[in-house]
């Protein structure tokens, strides 16, 4: 298949979208599929170039460029289906079905109008829900791929009757740890610094223990709006907060391989890759108990969930430092689960959605 891929940020851009987007359509590349990208721009690389065979072309300006741009390849690439990131998928169910091309959505979360506000403020998460959730009612795909069951449900309160494939994440991307030296007291974060990752949390429920007179230390990796604030927040606390940004990738495993505790505080989350990148390490982790990292957790059992407030992240931080051998054990088992994780298998899933979205375009009557 001719496959176009449109989608505001992509690899190497990082985080568990573009880290989605780059895996599962490089596994399609490996396939003998034709991939090409259509993304914004970035700083970190040039306007046109091949990430692991797939051939990407980056748009400056701002998002009326980047539509239009993404119409004109809908025109010209001569794709078999389209494949929209959430961002980009109104436009390109548009300038789609302007050619009658099938259109098949990636949605890795759905928010709705209060959580938007409440992220990102009246106007901006009324904009946002206005231009993305709203507008799909209208501009429907013809199918959505979701990364787990919990985001599977709240897009079919969306989209009620269109077909919805959830795709199992891979975790062969990373690497497999093997000697590990643990730093006793130190716990992890890794993400974007936004509020709904709840890094806030985190620094409280450090705070808290180390008023119990406990050595523990956080590292957060990110970047993002809420770092000048959290930053202030972590003064308080003298050294015992480190932050980090634009690390390469071997800094990121050896962080994960030493780290005693990861922790993931999201109260939003549509995979929660940082769960899984401790497991395929064998490093234990502590996430607040929401619906897709649940999923995950039910799969590994790497470490814990607690309820979603600091004062019950930190009973969970104490527990899991307290019996560093019982948290190892259960690290090692989700290691163990996530070594058998194929990305392979995630690209096999997308393979027969979009084949058969080309199927029912040039047979309608097996829609």
């Amino acid at each position: 298949m001719r496959i176009l891929l449109a989608t505001p940020a992509f690899a190497p851009q990082v985080g568990g979208a573009e880290t989605w987007t780059r895996a599962v359509f490089a596994a399609l590349a490996a396939r003998d599929h034709q991939v090409n990208v259509v993304a914004r721009a970035s700083r970190q690389v040039p306007g046109r170039h091949d990430v692991d065979g797939v051939a990407v072309e980056r748009v400056d300006g701002g998002r009326a460029r980047f539509a239009r741009a993404v119409a004109r390849a809908v025109a010209t690439a001569a794709p078999d289906v389209v494949v929209a990131q959430y961002a980009a998928l109104p436009v390109a169910v548009a300038a789609a079905r302007r050619h009658g091309l099938p259109v098949v959505g990636v949605i890795h979360d759905v928010y709705g109008w209060k959580e938007s506000r409440r992220i990102k403020g009246f106007v901006p998460g009324t904009v946002r829900w206005l231009a993305l959730e709203t507008s799909l009612r209208a501009r429907r795909p013809d199918r959505v791929l979701v990364p787990s069951r919990a985001t599977a449900l709240q897009v079919e309160r969306l989209l009620p009757g269109v077909a919805i494939d959830v795709v199992p994440a891979g975790a062969d991307h990373l690497r497999q740890a093997h000697a590990r030296r643990r730093v006793d007291g130190r716990v992890l974060f890794v993400g974007r610094l936004v509020s709904q990752k709840g890094v806030h949390d985190l620094i409280v429920a450090v705070a808290t223990l180390r008023a119990e007179g406990r050595d523990v230390r956080l590292t957060v990796v990110g970047r993002g709006p809420e770092h000048t604030r959290l930053r202030a927040l972590a003064a308080r606390l003298d050294d015992a907060v480190t932050f980090r940004e634009g690390i390469n990738d071997a800094e990121l495993d050896e962080l994960l391989c030493t780290a005693a505790v990861l922790a993931l505080p999201s109260t939003r989350e549509g995979w929660g890759l940082a769960v899984t990148e401790a497991a395929a390490r064998g490093t234990p982790y502590i996430a607040y108990d929401i619906p897709a990292v649940r999923e995950q957790h039910e799969l590994l059992r790497g470490g814990i969930l607690v309820t979603a407030r600091p004062a019950e992240l930190a009973a969970g931080l104490r527990a899991l430092l307290d019996d560093p051998a019982g948290a190892e054990t259960a690290a090692a088992r989700a290691a163990r689960v996530a070594a058998g994780l194929s990305w392979r298998h995630a690209a096999e899933v997308v393979e027969t959605a979009l084949a058969d979205v080309v199927r029912a375009r040039h047979n309608p009557d097996r829609r």
